[in-house]
């Protein structure tokens, strides 16, 4: 095999590894939302925190890879940015659920009254 060969293989072998660990960081990213938002209406009882530093760590490890496909790239950033927005409102429900102004908290209370 040639020198030139060897590298396409070796390059389209990482590129599928990358997309997998997008594909995973995507679905990572959807079962935090949905367990955060079953917090949120007391279905469970703490909050998600251990895949929520999985997901940290895996949206670091691959912020540091490098990306030669301008497509797997954007993904990551489209992703980052979908996780940044997502985290962003669990900290600002958490706070107004710490302060009691949370919306859903207080029409709960309301119809308890």
């Amino acid at each position: 095999m040639s020198e030139e060969k060897k590298k396409d293989v070796v390059s389209s072998q990482s590129s599928r590894d990358l997309d997998a660990e997008l594909d995973a960081l995507e679905r990572k990213i959807s079962e935090l939302k949905v367990q955060y938002e079953q917090y949120f209406l007391d279905v469970i009882t703490q909050a998600p925190d251990k895949l929520f530093d999985e997901v940290v760590k895996l949206v670091k490890s691959l912020q540091t890879a490098p990306f030669k496909n301008s497509v797997t790239r954007f993904r990551l950033k489209t992703l980052t940015t979908r996780f940044q927005t997502y985290k962003t409102y669990w900290e600002k429900v958490k706070k107004q659920r710490e302060e009691g102004t949370y919306r859903r908290d207080v029409f709960k209370a309301k119809l308890r009254t």
